[in-house]
Order: structure tokens, then C-alpha cells, then sequence
């Protein structure tokens, strides 16, 4: 529910994309496919750490091979990266999927109209807000085209990671910026 109920700050969907990835790679490591990767399902610790819940229809993946697919319609793809790119890009979209219509009621219609333009492989539109980085991060995720999307949560953590770093250096640029800026300040009332 936090997910629903808060608005976060890009420093905090970056923080929210590398724990989630990081649960996703410690999945990987023992051949567990979440296939549910929604916002219902990440939790925050009292300690502002992401977590992800909900394994109740988790497969491992000798037995997914042969398991019909479970999970719900809109976050699944074959690769977990994919399902973590539509969170993410629902967060920096104003918590509205692509292509749903941007108005107050959202009908059923609207909704499938939506979903076939993504099965279909159409263009998705950039979320609203974000860094060009995270934004490119997060289209990647999303890729039609399965060559061109993340293999695992480690290549994604990786390219989430560099946002991170990114936006660390640029705040680091903004502030040194800034106090050359009163450095030269002579006392004068601007």
C-alpha cells in the first residue's frame, strides 16, 4: 500500500529499483521466478528499505517451464526486469500505466484500449518525470523486443546503480555551484 499512499522523489524510485533488483538476483541465485512484481506486492521496512513479498505463486524454474503463467495481466513479462520497469514507470507517471488516458475516471475500455497498445509493441511514451537516465533505464525494462530489455536484476541493478551514482554527482556539482556562488558574494543585497 505505501506505494499507492506516498509520493517519492526520484532518489527514492532509484533506492526502491535497486532493492527490488537485489531481491530479484538473490531469486536468480536459487532458480525462483517471482512472476507477480507489482506495486501491491513491495513493502517498505520501518527501516525505508524496499522488500518484496507475496511469493504465493513463485516457481521455480525447472517447474515454470512446464507451469502455465500466473500473475497478474499487466506486470508480467518473461523476464522479472520487465514487470520492475512498469513499476517503476508507474511511480514516475503519476501512478498511471502506458497509454492509460491522462483524466479524472479511467473506464474498463480505457484500461484494455491500454493494455492492447502494450501486447501490440507500440512505442511506450516516457513517463512524466525522471532523469533522461532513469527514464532510459526504465524504457529499456520495458522494450517490446526482448533482445533489447535487461536479462536479470543484476544488469538492471547495474544500470539503475549508475542513476544513482549520476544523480549523486550531479547534487555534488549543484552544491559546489552554489558555494562558488557565495564566494564571490561581496555583502551586497542582491
Amino acid at each position: 500500500e505505501v506505494l499507492k499512499t506516498e509520493t517519492f522523489s526520484e532518489e527514492r524510485i532509484i533506492q526502491l529499483g535497486m532493492d527490488i533488483c537485489r531481491a530479484l538476483e538473490v531469486c536468480e541465485r536459487r532458480d525462483v521466478i517471482h512472476r507477480d512484481i507489482k506495486p501491491d506486492n513491495i513493502m517498505m521496512s520501518e527501516f525505508g528499505n524496499f522488500k518484496l513479498g507475496d511469493f504465493g505463486i513463485a516457481r521455480t524454474m525447472e517447474k515454470t517451464m512446464s507451469a502455465t503463467m500466473t500473475g497478474t495481466d499487466w506486470y508480467m513479462a518473461p523476464e522479472v526486469a520487465n514487470s520492475l520497469g512498469l513499476v517503476l514507470y508507474w511511480l514516475l507517471n503519476d501512478r498511471r500505466l502506458p497509454f492509460v488516458p491522462e483524466k479524472d475516471r479511467i473506464s474498463v475500455k480505457d484500461m484494455q484500449e491500454a493494455y492492447r497498445l502494450r501486447m501490440r509493441g507500440e512505442e511506450i511514451p516516457e513517463p512524466k518525470s525522471g532523469s533522461r537516465r532513469l527514464k532510459e533505464v526504465v524504457l529499456k525494462a520495458l522494450s517490446f523486443d526482448r533482445e533489447k530489455r535487461y536479462r536479470s536484476g543484476k544488469e538492471m541493478l547495474e544500470a539503475i546503480t549508475a542513476c544513482k551514482l549520476s544523480k549523486e554527482k550531479e547534487i555534488e556539482q549543484t552544491e559546489v555551484y552554489e558555494d562558488e556562488c557565495w564566494d564571490d558574494y561581496d555583502g551586497e543585497t542582491i
